[in-house]
């Protein structure tokens, strides 16, 4: 079986880089190209200019064939001052590769399990994968994106928002509609969510 060479465990959505066709987890690909847009393996740039390809950075995941797959643009790295305390750097980097660390380390513990007691294991996830869910909403905001219509029938499986009567007859679509408001409020920090 094979593994991805940055988490070592087996592929959970496997990803490959147009550049050089080195494979690795999806996620774990994506939190390495918030630090570097090089292959870990080769070092060869996967990032590409507006000039030698329009379309943007991609990343090739969910693959079903040859020729069934789906890309993934990644977004534009965000342009960093350059910071003049050598210091300040050496911290960032550090608290970058440490973040990249618990993603994996939790990835790791969510396959295998962890010696830490549940409940503030689960606390800890939940807490992390809201601020995800939060910065990634946050993101989608800030470029204007919107979501594709998608057909509702049987292959899809697909369905349609429920009408307001639907929601007004049932408490667990009202708590799951406030949970939602609640967390897509909490994008604009200025804004009281209660």
């Amino acid at each position: 079986e094979e593994h991805c060479t940055i988490c070592l465990q087996p592929f959970l959505d496997r990803a490959i880089l147009p550049t050089c066709a080195h494979e690795f987890c999806f996620e774990c690909i994506l939190l390495w190209a918030e630090q570097s847009r090089k292959c870990p393996l080769c070092n060869r740039p996967f990032d590409s200019s507006p000039r030698t390809d329009p379309g943007g950075s991609y990343l090739i995941h969910h693959l079903r064939s040859r020729y069934d797959y789906q890309k993934y643009f990644l977004p534009p790295r965000p342009s960093s001052p350059s910071s003049p305390d050598p210091a300040t750097d050496a911290r960032s980097g550090l608290r970058d590769r440490n973040q990249l660390q618990r993603t994996i380390r939790r990835r790791r513990e969510r396959q295998w399990g962890s010696g830490r007691a549940p409940r503030a294991e689960e606390q800890e996830c939940a807490e992390e994968q809201l601020e995800q869910a939060i910065a990634r909403r946050r993101w989608v905001y800030e470029w204007g994106l919107y979501a594709k219509h998608v057909a509702s029938n049987q292959h899809t499986r697909y369905k349609p928002f429920p009408t307001p009567s639907l929601f007004a007859s049932s408490p667990d679509l009202i708590s799951r509609m406030t949970m939602w408001l609640r967390r897509e409020l909490r994008v604009w920090p200025n804004m009281d969510v209660e």
